[in-house]
């Protein structure tokens, strides 16, 4: 300290700040040559100052290591990571640039930089619209795969890329991308190094792929390590806050907080030191535990398990996820229209072994419906069939059911099983045999069924009366006449689709699909056709469960026959003759619902879901039509057309357009509202009939003024020094004799009429005076705080 502030002059004419009683900081960029002095000394330190950066650099660095890893890191997760150079490059350039800005230490630079870069950055997205969308897509798709891949389900893609060149149009999105997560990262970084953002922009882009064993390149994971921790440390210690001044310390009275800054080569020293470090730390955690160990040994917790379906779900289905979660197939004991989209997960729901008997469907009932309302259907509890007739003239067989993920936990059975043996199992239990026998002929004959089973809600008769007489159905039909009209008139007319849009609250589930949506899934088709066949006078009911085509039985796995006997497993007659014993696996594809209708004597299966064709699969909704429909609350995806696919337009939600403008509005009133009351306020305060209060009070608005305008106005102590600053250049005399005047007025002096319009005018014109020399850019922030 001897040295520095030693005897000479020029040391001691040197700015410094006092740090404590009897301790001075010498307040020069960098002191590093101990205080020597002379030309070459000063020249030195010139060039220093001026190359000094104020610890931008580092900034910058760390900005690039944040978003160009995550960026870089996040494409090569899902093998995207083209032109890794250009895109660093252009991250560099932006990063340079607005980092820059805040290097000039003055707001109007700052301004005036961001209009320009926001007028460049609208001509790139004009001029470039077709390759951002494109690239965009491609990442969202290939995204999708990696995910669709993970979970085992069919093939999602939500976006249409015009352009194919995906090594041009990936870069460049992810340009657009990074472009605008480097300008909110670089405001915040400079401004109070946010933690906070640093871990926004890096770590859920590599958590998320973690999430589905999708693993970034180690480069990238070094990158974001450094800048994550580059930013930690330099928010710890302090070493970020830029000065405006040419200065290395500041204190800021208001806030009690003595800050200073590092220059360029400390900074740069310390993200050095923190890159080896992670750069150490990686590399020994790689030696001693290599990829090949753990890539296929990750370990399923409780809470991943839980989370791991909802966000399936939304990334591959988007928004309607959240609000309309799909059950299996669609289906929920006879609870209808709250599901918007199904989603198909292809995981197993039951497995079954038997002995295959027929090429026809085989269909596993789980739940019956009698009495249909509004929006579901209750469970008829005398809705099992009778036992089937044990004579040795029917086949009988044995079926081993194991209920994995089915709907409920419910019991599935075939049709005509043994239910009084299959009652003697207890309800929890996943794996059950049943006894059954696959003729229709082994169900007994009756005469008649319960009335219930005609019974239709009033509301819904006018639209099942419409509905038959579109499709030509009239009283003289035959029974089987009657559901082929029905069959036909459903498939030429009402599309299968899994995603028919969640039915309002305020309307029926039946007269919604058969009046407005006119599409569907099998539940719609199974409860309007019910209702339609009760009202031609043919008893029907409600049934949900599972339904297993022949192909699926070929792609089973065929059991050892010394441990799986057929013979244990099948007696009697078969179309298809002796074979083995299959397991099938039957995913949530399957989960279905059908009718059953009281035909001559027995109840039989009534199919009439039309099937899926390849053209809905094609056309439906792409994530942003849904996320629209979700956002306006309206989950029919009905445009007034015949067409499966939907597009989201704000003519139908007309009212998003007044509550955005309304809340516009609002803030514009609420923000010019509140300059008004200040600066009403403030006039008053000068302008009452108190004339002392009211040169006080102006006098006070003039020193307000000051502060905001320059910092070194905070270090005027009195009032004669807080004039020398407005009258600069003045008579000395004059000055001397308004400062009198002021702190006697201050301390409870009185003014008098012709004197108060004398002082008054003084305090005016010095202020004008002073206000000119103010940049304008200054002056309007000033105008927006006082």
């Amino acid at each position: 300290m001897g040295r520095i502030f030693g005897k000479k002059k020029k040391t001691e004419d040197r700015k410094a700040v006092e740090f404590c009683e009897g301790v001075r900081l010498l307040n020069d960029p960098e002191i590093t040559d101990g205080g020597r002095e002379g030309a070459d000394y000063r020249k030195r330190k010139l060039r220093r100052r001026k190359s000094d950066s104020r610890g931008i650099a580092t900034k910058c660095l760390l900005e690039i290591f944040i978003i160009g890893g995550s960026m870089c890191g996040f494409l090569s997760c899902i093998d995207m990571a083209y032109g890794v150079p250009v895109i660093f490059l252009a991250y560099a350039l932006l990063a340079m640039y607005f980092c820059g800005l805040f290097k000039s230490g003055k707001v109007w630079v700052r301004d005036v930089g961001y209009v320009i870069f926001l007028v460049a950055f609208v001509l790139f997205i004009m001029l470039l619209r077709r390759y951002i969308n494109s690239g965009f897509y491609a990442i969202v798709n290939e995204f999708l795969d990696h995910v669709t891949d993970y979970y085992g389900a069919q093939e999602v893609k939500v976006f249409s890329e015009t352009l194919s060149n995906r090594m041009l149009t990936v870069p460049v999105a992810a340009i657009a991308i990074g472009c605008v997560e480097i300008i909110i990262l670089n405001i915040f970084l400079n401004t109070n190094m946010s933690v906070f953002w640093a871990v926004w922009f890096s770590l859920p882009v590599f958590i998320l792929p973690l999430f589905f064993r999708l693993e970034p390149d180690v480069i990238y994971m070094f990158m974001v390590s450094t800048g994550l921790l580059g930013v930690i440390c330099l928010k710890g210690n302090g070493h970020f806050r830029i000065t405006d001044k040419d200065s290395t310390f500041e204190y800021d009275e208001k806030k009690r907080r003595f800050s200073y800054r590092h220059s360029d080569r400390a900074s740069l020293q310390l993200a050095a030191g923190v890159a080896a470090v992670c750069i150490l730390v990686g590399s020994a955690v790689i030696l001693v535990k290599p990829q090949q160990t753990y890539l296929y040994r990750y370990r399923d917790s409780s809470a991943k398990n839980k989370i791991e379906g909802p966000l399936g779900n939304l990334i591959m289905y988007g928004f309607e996820s959240l609000r309309n979660s799909a059950n299996t197939g669609g289906l929920a004991n006879g609870k209808l229209g709250g599901v918007s989209d199904v989603t198909l997960d292809g995981q197993t729901d039951l497995v079954i072994t038997f002995a295959p008997y027929s090429t026809n469907r085989i269909y596993l009932k789980a739940f019956v419906g009698d009495e249909y309302s509004w929006d579901h259907w209750d469970r008829d509890k005398d809705g099992d069939y009778p036992s089937p007739v044990n004579s040795e003239g029917h086949a009988r067989g044995r079926m081993d059911i194991q209920n994995i993920d089915g709907a409920g936990d419910l019991k599935y059975y075939p049709y005509y099983t043994d239910i009084e043996a299959m009652n003697t199992y207890k309800e929890g239990d996943s794996l059950y045999s049943v006894e059954y026998s696959p003729s229709a002929l082994a169900e007994p004959v009756m005469s008649s069924v319960d009335d219930k089973y005609l019974e239709i809600p009033e509301e819904n008769m006018d639209s099942i009366r419409r509905f038959c007489e579109s499709a030509g159905i009239t009283e003289k039909d035959s029974v089987d006449n009657l559901l082929q009209k029905v069959y036909i008139y459903f498939l030429e007319n009402y599309p299968y689709t899994l995603h028919p849009g969640a039915t309002p609250r305020d309307e029926d589930y039946v007269n919604y699909f058969l009046d407005t949506t006119k599409k569907g899934l099998c539940a719609n088709y199974a409860t309007a056709g019910a209702l339609i066949l009760r009202y031609m006078g043919i008893p029907t009911r409600y049934v949900e469960g599972y339904a297993v085509d022949y192909t699926e039985v070929l792609d089973g796995t065929m059991l050892d026959e010394e441990q799986f006997s057929y013979d244990d497993y099948y007696s009697g007659s078969s179309e298809l003759g002796r074979t083995a014993v299959v397991q099938v696996d039957v995913d949530d594809g399957g989960a279905h619902a059908w009718i059953e209708a009281f035909i001559r004597g027995r109840w039989q299966v009534v199919e009439l879901t039309p099937p899926s064709s390849e053209d809905e699969d094609e056309t439906q909704d792409d994530f942003w039509s849904r996320f629209g429909r979700w956002l306006v609350g309206d989950d029919s995806g009905d445009t007034g057309t015949d067409t499966t696919g939907t597009a989201f337009s704000l003519g139908n939600a007309v009212w998003i357009i007044y509550v955005l403008a309304g809340c516009i509005a609002f803030a514009v009133l609420l923000f010019v509202g509140r300059i008004a009351v200040r600066k009403i306020v403030r006039f008053v305060g000068y302008h009452r009939r108190d004339k002392t209060g009211n040169v006080i009070a102006y006098y006070r608005y003039m020193c307000d003024y000051a502060r905001l305008a320059s910092d070194d106005f905070s270090k005027a102590g009195n009032h004669r020094q807080q004039l020398e600053y407005f009258c600069k250049g003045a008579d000395p005399a004059e000055t001397e004799d308004l400062a009198a005047y002021m702190e006697g007025i201050s301390y409870g002096g009185e003014v008098s009429g012709d004197e108060y319009v004398q002082r008054m005018g003084e305090l005016r014109v010095l202020f004008r005076s002073f206000r000119r020399q103010v940049p304008f850019m200054k002056r309007i922030y000033i105008f927006r705080m006082l």
